[in-house]
């Protein structure tokens, strides 16, 4: 067995991340990193990045920084890693390791087996593909919310009466070039209608690093930007992972899903080929969005792991005045603020998730 040192540890084993998009990086690879690096430093740490339809084009940069990775394959380079195996990594070819899918389509860290040899596992939050090629699944039952694990140490807000001079509310309009263009200006005219009613408000943007680029060429309004969701007590934001992120901070939410431009969503397979038929395109998409946020019930993750509306949810084809309305609903009611708060950070559960799959990617790379 061939190993490496790297910073005075000697590099023994080999972990392949998997992973696709923004909020899979944030919520479930960072703190896997941080436990990898934390309780088994000889692991050499690889982050894959998949092909995906939802990439911003960031994700190597941001991948990079996070501590306890060792080396970054970004998607271009997805095909040689699965063509030659480590001998295009050149380094720790001979180590023996595992898989972890952190997000994305599970026939790539399938295909990653064949070609490695490597055990593999995966944490995933819908149903269970290709079950024969996998040591285990871990799910938010089994071992817990890894995105708890991401923001750990973090302290919920005391709830403040809407007449507080610092009132501060968080707008988060996504981390994607289409949901920018439109929800930046969308959640402009809602601030600034909640805003001339009371004065007091302090609106701020919250954007992904993935998006920042995108955010400057789309923003036109006067509001300031924040990297962290801390010291906000109110949050406007899409569904998403940022749903569970300000969930666990404790922060309330009112979650918006505008279906005025259907066009611009995309869709998984057949239906985003159909989408972009002439004339018919925006009327499909909207027809299939309609259908799927129906069969989903909720939008909110709270909601959806709590199965009942515990966050207020605002979709369909909106107004900026009907959003507004729904927002000052939440602002009037500071009790049920404080409520919602504590209800949804008790939703999304304990930390511990992080430690409990290294430990068992550890224990079965280790004993091979």
């Amino acid at each position: 067995m061939q190993a490496k040192i790297v910073a005075g540890i000697r590099k023994e084993s080999n972990v392949y991340i998997l992973t696709n998009a923004a909020g899979e990086l944030s919520a479930w690879v960072k703190p896997i990193a941080e436990e990898l690096e934390r309780s088994w430093p000889e692991a050499r740490v690889v982050v894959v990045l998949t092909p995906s339809q939802y990439l911003t084009g960031q994700e190597e940069e941001y991948t990079k920084a996070l501590p306890g990775v060792d080396q970054v394959i970004p998607v271009k380079d997805f095909r040689k890693l699965l063509f030659m195996g480590t001998s295009y990594l050149k380094e720790g070819s001979n180590l023996k390791g595992c898989i972890l899918s952190l997000g994305g389509d599970l026939i790539y860290p399938v295909l990653l087996k064949a070609r490695l040899g490597y055990p593999a596992f995966a944490y995933i939050e819908k149903r269970k593909q290709w079950v024969n090629q996998f040591v285990e699944f871990f799910t938010r039952d089994t071992v817990g919310d890894l995105m708890v694990d991401s923001l750990a140490g973090i302290k919920p807000p005391t709830a403040k009466a809407l007449t507080a001079p610092d009132f501060r509310i968080a707008l988060l309009p996504g981390s994607r070039s289409f949901q920018l263009k439109y929800m930046i200006p969308f959640y402009t005219r809602v601030a600034e209608q909640l805003q001339y009613k009371y004065p007091n408000l302090q609106f701020v943007w919250k954007i992904s690093p993935f998006s920042s680029k995108d955010f400057q060429r789309f923003n036109k309004s006067a509001f300031p930007v924040s990297n962290s969701l801390e010291g906000f007590d109110l949050a406007i934001t899409i569904p998403g992972t940022n749903t569970a992120h300000l969930s666990i901070m404790g922060i309330p939410i009112l979650c918006v899903m505008p279906l005025n431009w259907p066009q611009v969503v995309p869709l998984e397979g057949i239906w985003e080929y159909l989408g972009r038929l002439p004339l018919l395109g925006s009327i499909i998409k909207e027809l299939v969005i309609r259908i799927a946020i129906k069969s989903m019930r909720y939008l909110a993750l709270p909601n959806i792991i709590a199965k009942q509306m515990v966050v207020p949810e605002v979709w369909g084809r909106v107004t900026e005045q009907e959003v507004a309305l729904a927002a000052e609903k939440l602002l009037l009611d500071m009790n049920g603020r404080e409520a919602m708060g504590k209800q949804i950070r008790a939703i999304m559960g304990p930390g511990g998730a992080a430690k409990k799959i290294v430990s068992e990617i550890k224990e079965t790379v280790l004993s091979r």
